[in-house]
């Protein structure tokens, strides 16, 4: 990554796609704040699928990189984000780096995977010291053409919400393999866990929510944490029945699992992989890439009578056109 920045600033020009900035985003100033907004939105609304790059700490002249300027301390790229986040929506990918360039201290923000466009203000932006609007109200939005930035008008979303249209399923891109694996954790060492790998083999990272309904017919399932603790209270009470004095081990500190829900509804189990807290999916599955860990190795199968179970994984995601990915699988763990 560090030598595509030093290709930008030794090769090239602003352009739609590149920005040359003096100094950072400072959050303490009410000017610079409203900058951050419309520079960020302006550069994920571009048309451009390529990352697009903010270089901090560079003069430019005539859009091209003629002097350094050392950044003497770094903003946190969290509270960028949170505070980006507190204005922009839908959330914009971006990250934010610093690094040396000719004994000067720089950084830059990459500005990547925005295939949620258009990028627009969700309320107003005072001026801290005012009270009043800056000019940046609810539902504004600002696009990068060439080395400059303008408000959005009416052609603009029309070709955004054109190529939307016009642009490939990406269900079309996805591939499931399932598989049955042994659990290595020491505790349950041995056990069946059932999982599956996604792959992603589109050009832009995929945000996925993820549902496995399987048959309950001829197996049962547990999440590794749940029947970890189910084996250790039933060794207590083995060893309570046994102990004259009554003592036993000390007591196991029960964690329950954040990351994976398990229900049984009727006939079937329903397990989901979580969502965490402002994330746009459950699972992120990064271009041309795969997860072959949907479920953390943490679902435990426990057959019963047969070797063979069935099951209906639905994928859902804002990258999809209309209906989810359904997708019938088979389980063999003969």
């Amino acid at each position: 990554m560090l030598e595509k920045v030093i290709q930008l600033i030794e090769y090239e020009s602003e352009n739609s796609r590149l920005d040359f900035k003096r100094v950072q985003y400072p959050l303490g100033s009410a000017k610079h704040k409203g900058e951050f907004l419309k520079d960020l939105s302006a550069m994920a609304n571009g048309q451009a699928e390529e990352d697009k790059y903010i270089i901090i700490g560079i003069s430019e002249n005539g859009g091209t990189a003629e002097g350094f300027i050392n950044i003497e301390e770094l903003v946190s790229e969290a509270d960028y984000q949170q505070f980006l986040n507190s204005y922009i929506e839908p959330n914009i990918n971006f990250e934010y780096r610093s690094f040396a360039y000719q004994n000067h201290q720089l950084a830059y923000f990459r500005i990547y995977d925005n295939n949620e466009r258009p990028y627009l203000f969700k309320k107003d932006f005072f001026m801290a010291e005012t009270g009043k609007p800056s000019g940046f109200r609810t539902g504004d939005g600002y696009i990068r053409l060439g080395s400059g930035t303008k408000k959005m008008e009416r052609k603009d979303f029309e070709r955004i919400y054109k190529s939307r249209l016009d642009a490939p399923d990406k269900k079309d891109f996805i591939e499931i393999e399932t598989y049955i694996g042994n659990s290595t954790n020491s505790e349950i060492r041995g056990k069946n866990f059932l999982d599956f790998k996604v792959s992603n083999q589109s050009s832009e990272q995929i945000h996925l929510d993820v549902e496995l309904r399987i048959d309950a017919k001829g197996a049962s399932l547990i999440i590794a944490e749940d029947l970890i603790h189910q084996e250790f209270v039933h060794r207590q009470r083995n060893k309570r029945n046994s102990n004259l004095f009554g003592f036993t081990d000390l007591p196991s500190v029960y964690m329950p699992n954040l990351h994976v829900e398990l229900k049984k509804e009727d006939s079937e189990y329903v397990i989901k992989r979580t969502r965490r807290a402002n994330s746009n999916g459950a699972v992120t599955i990064p271009q041309y890439d795969s997860d072959g860990d949907i479920f953390l190795s943490d679902l435990i199968i426990i057959p019963e009578f047969t070797k063979y179970i069935k099951g209906k994984l639905i994928l859902r995601s804002d990258a999809f056109k209309g209906a989810p990915l359904i997708k019938e699988l088979d389980f063999n763990f003969g």
